[in-house]
């Protein structure tokens, strides 16, 4: 019976997560993002930022756009894996930081139908919830 379980959990853990080349493919979507942010490079951020995010801040207006990307003395550090979860057709993980003592988060989503990750901050995570 104890193996049973074991088994089953091992399975269930499994199934949730990423093999070696999925997590190499995160792991420098994600540096690839943070150096973004951290060197205030706003035309990789937007490139890698979800479309639907894009467009939202795009249809605002040039001033918002600028605004929302444009992210001089903002950075991200000690970042950490601190949540993942599939849906039907989506795969996400959310990463924890601390900025000006307070915690943060963004999330990175991969479609099951494509191969690239984007990205959401959580400021923006509860006007699509959809994504999730």
């Amino acid at each position: 019976m104890k193996k049973l379980l074991l088994a089953t959990l091992i399975f269930v853990f499994s199934a949730c997560g990423l093999s070696t080349q999925e997590e190499l493919i995160l792991s420098k979507a994600v540096g690839d993002y943070v150096d973004a942010i951290n060197q205030n490079q706003v035309l990789i951020k937007l490139g890698l930022t979800h479309p639907r995010v894009v467009k939202y801040y795009t249809d605002q207006g040039k001033d918002t756009v600028q605004k929302y990307f444009d992210l001089e003395n903002y950075s991200i550090n000690n970042y950490v894996k601190s949540k993942m979860w599939t849906s039907d057709n989506t795969l996400c993980i959310g990463y924890s930081y601390t900025y000006n003592e307070q915690n943060h988060v963004f999330y990175a989503i991969q479609s099951k139908t494509q191969q690239n990750w984007l990205f959401i901050d959580e400021r923006d995570a509860f006007m699509f919830p959809e994504l999730f």
